[in-house]
């Protein structure tokens, strides 16, 4: 705080100085110029450095956020929606703090279907657009174009997912959600 308002009463120095005086000689108009630039270059790194710890706390304070039960009578619909774009009609969710896990298919061809799963931090940063009454589109969008491959190996996103999607499996067929689930390449999920 106090390096923003010494840049601003240094900008209006120069800009008084420079205003109420016409009979500068070259050198002193220089130095006006000068100052003018540093002043400027430093307000514009200043931005930058607000602009970067704005970003952090954003994503900090999303990365904290977890929407209750009721919440997701909203993020389901835009799923849903996003699964009839591509012809799905039926479209069962199952969520918990975890994150989410959405079947996907097509009553009139039984061959096409889909899973997405939504892991903790998707869900949160979807809820915050929620909270900012911004688009999901873009984030769901990304799930369901992501497809994971056998051979791209064990990283930490996709047993995440697949710890979550084999929760939900559960949850579809039995009607109760795991306590947890654990991961390890030693014993797998």
């Amino acid at each position: 705080m106090p390096f923003d308002i010494g840049l601003a009463l240094a900008a209006l120095i120069v800009a008084v100085i420079g205003t109420l005086k016409d009979d500068f000689s070259l050198r002193t108009k220089r130095i006006l110029v000068g100052a003018a630039a540093v002043t400027c270059l430093f307000a514009i790194i200043r931005a930058v450095i607000d602009d970067h710890d704005k970003t952090f706390m954003k994503t900090a304070l999303i990365s904290t956020l977890v929407p209750a039960n009721s919440s997701y009578t909203t993020l389901v619909p835009e799923i849903e929606a996003a699964g009839e774009k591509r012809l799905f009609d039926d479209s069962p969710c199952h969520h918990n703090q975890d994150g989410m896990a959405c079947f996907f298919a097509s009553k009139s061809d039984t061959t096409k279907h889909a899973t997405v799963v939504l892991n903790r931090s998707e869900i949160a940063q979807m809820y915050a657009n929620e909270i900012d009454k911004t688009s999901n589109d873009k984030l769901i969008k990304a799930a369901f174009d992501q497809s994971y491959e056998a051979t791209t190996g064990w990283d930490e996103e996709f047993v995440d997912k697949a710890g979550l999607l084999g929760m939900a499996v559960c949850y579809n067929m039995f009607d109760h959600w795991g306590s947890d689930y654990n991961y390890d390449p030693k014993f797998g999920l």
